[in-house]
């Protein structure tokens, strides 16, 4: 009912690909890694204690970083569709900003604290003690304190590159910087955002005092408190839209909504 036009193809780019093809091939990358860290200390003549140790580090964190590439191979493909119909143009809003409007947007972002919603931390605790019956079971009881530990590491870093989310999410642009939304997926010039399904689910959209969008998304297992937001900026002259854009993706009546914004 109000698409936004699309005047010509949307190009393939790095902001418009597919978020969660690269996180699967990282982590797959990372457990061939680890298990060759494991596969290495086990054939070492001599190793001894030391040895041992690592290659049960490491055997325990390939373990996880498979697991994790498993099921970001699967969200991947749950949103590859998704992604396809906002290159087709199947959009519910596109705005385009200048790059001065964007850098000042950004900045003020940038300084704000914003974990990412796409690497749910609790991922690696939950794989990590998932697994841990298993090795009880087959006998090797004895790796679960390091396969803990592997965890606990790889959880460590996603909380350290969480710390990077704003500069990522909220680049600044030499060039005019363009927003599309369709009903299940975000893509803005730090990235796409896919939701609902196995990845990161979109809990609401709210219009702020300052007329942003706000989008409420929580990963997978997160309680409310850890629940992250996504926030894009509205051109004045599409404030309406916005309002638009807001009934659609949660079905709120938009006079429900005008009311709300003048709360």
């Amino acid at each position: 009912m109000f698409e936004s036009p699309v005047p010509y193809p949307l190009p393939q780019s790095p902001s418009l690909t597919n978020p969660y093809w690269s996180r699967a091939t990282g982590a797959i990358a990372l457990a061939a890694g680890c298990g060759l860290v494991s596969l290495v200390a086990i054939v070492l003549p001599g190793g001894g204690t030391a040895a041992t140790i690592t290659a049960s580090l490491a055997a325990g964190a390939a373990s996880i970083a498979l697991v994790c590439g498993l099921v970001f191979a699967g969200m991947a493909r749950q949103a590859q569709p998704h992604v396809d119909g906002l290159m087709r143009g199947e959009t519910v809003a596109d705005w385009t900003f200048s790059a001065e409007t964007w850098n000042a947007f950004a900045e003020r972002m940038q300084s704000s604290h914003i974990t990412s919603p796409t690497v749910p931390r609790s991922l690696p605790p939950v794989i990590g003690l998932a697994i841990c019956p298993t090795l009880a079971i087959a006998g090797l009881g004895w790796t679960i304190p390091f396969v803990l530990v592997a965890a606990g590491l790889i959880t460590w870093g996603i909380i350290r590159l969480e710390r990077q989310h704003g500069r990522r999410h909220y680049p600044l642009m030499d060039a005019p910087a363009r927003i599309l939304i369709s009903r299940d997926v975000l893509a803005t010039p730090g990235g796409i955002l896919v939701w609902n399904g196995m990845s990161p689910r979109l809990v609401n959209v709210t219009l702020s005092r300052r007329e942003e969008l706000v989008f409420h998304i929580a990963s997978h297992g997160h309680s409310r408190a850890t629940r992250s937001e996504i926030v894009v900026p509205v051109p004045f002259e599409r404030r309406v839209e916005a309002r638009q854009v807001v009934a659609a993706l949660c079905n709120r009546p938009l006079a429900e909504l005008a009311t709300a914004s003048l709360a």
